[in-house]
């Protein structure tokens, strides 16, 4: 799940069954890489999600984040975020899994968590981004903010699910060209469909 961190975190794990984010980043502030994959960002949401974290990930260059369906997982990434001022790399994946349940979200449950989410921090190191599974609009919404608020960019490429038609694919890389891009040099790139790969680290 991450490259560097205190086994101690698993206690609290075993003994709480919970942990909030807060806690878990007392524990991985000083980490370089972190991947919070499949269903593990979710044990730290069961509490309410901080605007910002009492640290800071100064240390950490490389994020991974793995997003099912609750759009509290945004939340807790844009957290995650405004703590990690020096970040460099950034990989979201929409998990193809709860597709079902992230389409069924309603109106009213996307209009409130949209109220909620606030694009609010810089991300003035970040150079690459890595985007796979886009389908809902606040998806777009998401990925138009990184966009916007990474004068240092330089690339972001995108992967769609299998599923997803060339309509459909042709639907979002229309969206992604017409947001506003902070850096001059930001290249968007559609690699096509998505094939799990062997990590490297």
């Amino acid at each position: 799940m991450f490259s560097i961190v205190n086994p101690s975190i698993w206690d609290i794990l075993d003994q709480r069954n919970t942990c909030s984010l807060v806690q878990f980043t007392n524990y991985t502030y000083r980490v370089e890489r972190l991947a919070l994959k499949e269903c593990s960002l979710q044990y730290f949401l069961l509490g309410d999600v901080p605007e910002k974290l009492p640290v800071t990930y100064d240390h950490l260059k490389y994020l991974e984040v793995h997003i099912e369906w609750n759009s509290k997982e945004i939340l807790a990434t844009l957290c995650i975020l405004r703590s990690a001022p020096n970040l460099k790399e950034l990989k979201i994946m929409y998990v193809l899994n709860f597709l079902e349940m992230r389409c069924v979200l309603s109106r009213e449950e996307a209009a409130f968590w949209g109220a909620k989410i606030q694009f609010d921090c810089m991300l003035n190191r970040l150079q690459a981004v890595e985007i796979i599974g886009p389908a809902l609009l606040m998806d777009l919404q998401f990925i138009g903010y990184i966009l916007s608020h990474a004068p240092v960019l330089e690339t972001m490429e995108v992967y769609t699910h299998e599923y997803l038609t060339d309509k459909g694919v042709l639907r979002i890389m229309k969206e992604l060209m017409r947001f506003r891009r902070a850096s001059r040099l930001a290249e968007i790139r559609y690699l096509g469909h998505y094939k799990e790969m062997v990590e490297s680290w």
